[in-house]
C-alpha cells in the first residue's frame, strides 16, 4: 500500500495511516469519539488506544515540523561537531522528536542517542514501530514508560554512561497537556536534577502553542528546578509561525479513503520555542 513512498512518508502509511483507515471502517463510532474536536490532541495515559492512533495520524507531522523549526530557532548545535548528542524526549508520543531529528540531521544520526519517555502504552508501541520502519541509524534508541526509569541504578543505559555527551531534553507540545499534573512536573524536575548532577550542564528545549487559554507548566518546572538547586540560563524565547501539514484533505476527516501518503498544508500555526541551559547553582 505504501509503494513508491520513501522515508517518513512510507513509515507513516505503514504504521499509522493504514491502521487509522481500518479503524474508520471497522468501528466508526469509536473513531468519531477519537476524532472529537473537543479533544484538541489532549491525551491521558488511560485513554483508549484509538485516541493515541488518532492523535498520531492527525498531529505527528505537524508537531515534527514545529520541532524542526524550534531546533533551528534555538540554535541547537549539530551532533556532527564531535561529542555525541543524547536526546531525552519527555512526553514523546509516537517518537515525534525522533522524526524531527532525522529530518534535521540525516547524516549525523549515528551520533544521536535517542531516549523517549511516554506514559501511554499505545503511543509507545506506535513510536517503536515508526522508528523500526524508518530504519534510521540512531546511535541508540530506547523507550521508557516513566522518567524515573532513566536514572535507575540497574539500568545499563542510565545517562551517566554518556558523561562525555551533550544532553538535550525536549518537551515538544507537552507543557500544555491537561494530563500533566503537579506531581508530574515534580517528577520532571527530579529527572533534570539527576541529569545535572551527572553533567556540567543540560540543554532544555520546550515547544508550545501560542494560546493563552491553555495552562503552561513551564514556569512551574523552572520554579521546582530552582528549589532543588538547578539554575536556568535562557537561550531563546521566540514565537514562530509555520504551515502545519496534515494527511491529505486535512485532519479530523470523517471518511475512510485509500491510503496515499499525501500531505495537505493547514492554516498557519502559532508556536513558541524556549531553550535553556541548566546547571547546578
Amino acid at each position: 500500500m505504501a509503494g513508491g513512498l520513501t522515508g517518513y512518508d512510507r513509515a507513516f502509511v505503514q504504521v499509522v495511516e493504514e491502521a487509522w483507515q481500518e479503524a474508520l471502517k471497522s468501528d466508526p463510532g469509536a473513531a468519531d469519539e477519537a476524532k472529537s474536536s473537543e479533544r484538541h490532541g489532549q491525551l491521558d495515559p488511560s485513554d483508549p488506544d484509538l485516541f493515541a492512533l488518532c492523535d498520531t495520524y492527525n498531529y505527528q507531522r505537524h508537531h515534527a515540523d514545529a520541532c524542526r523549526q524550534a531546533l533551528r530557532e534555538a540554535g541547537i548545535e549539530s551532533p556532527r561537531t564531535g561529542r555525541p548528542l543524547v536526546v531525552i524526549d519527555i512526553g514523546a508520543g509516537a517518537c515525534t522528536v525522533a522524526v524531527a531529528l532525522g529530518k534535521t540531521w540525516p547524516q549525523e544520526l549515528s551520533n544521536v542517542h535517542y531516549y523517549a519517555v511516554e506514559p501511554h502504552p499505545k503511543m509507545r508501541a506506535l513510536g517503536m514501530q515508526i522508528v523500526d520502519a524508518l530504519n534510521w541509524p540512531f546511535g541508540h534508541f530506547h523507550m521508557f514508560e516513566r522518567t524515573d526509569q532513566l536514572l535507575e541504578p540497574a539500568n545499563s543505559r542510565k545517562p551517566e554512561r554518556f558523561e562525555s555527551a551533550r544532553v538535550l531534553v525536549t518537551f515538544n507540545y507537552v507543557m500544555q497537556q491537561g494530563s500533566v499534573r503537579r506531581g508530574t512536573v515534580s517528577e520532571w524536575a527530579g529527572l533534570l536534577h539527576g541529569l545535572v548532577a551527572h553533567k556540567a550542564s543540560v540543554e532544555l528545549l520546550i515547544v508550545t502553542v501560542r494560546n493563552p487559554c491553555l495552562d503552561d507548566r513551564t514556569d512551574a518546572l523552572l520554579r521546582d528546578l530552582r528549589e532543588v538547586g538547578v539554575g536556568d540560563q535562557r537561550g531563546c524565547d521566540r514565537p514562530f509561525d509555520f504551515s502545519p501539514r496534515y494527511p491529505r484533505e486535512g485532519r479530523l476527516s470523517r471518511e475512510s479513503r485509500p491510503v496515499s501518503g499525501v500531505w495537505s498544508d493547514g492554516p498557519k500555526a502559532k508556536a513558541r520555542c524556549r531553550s535553556y541551559v541548566l546547571s547546578a547553582v
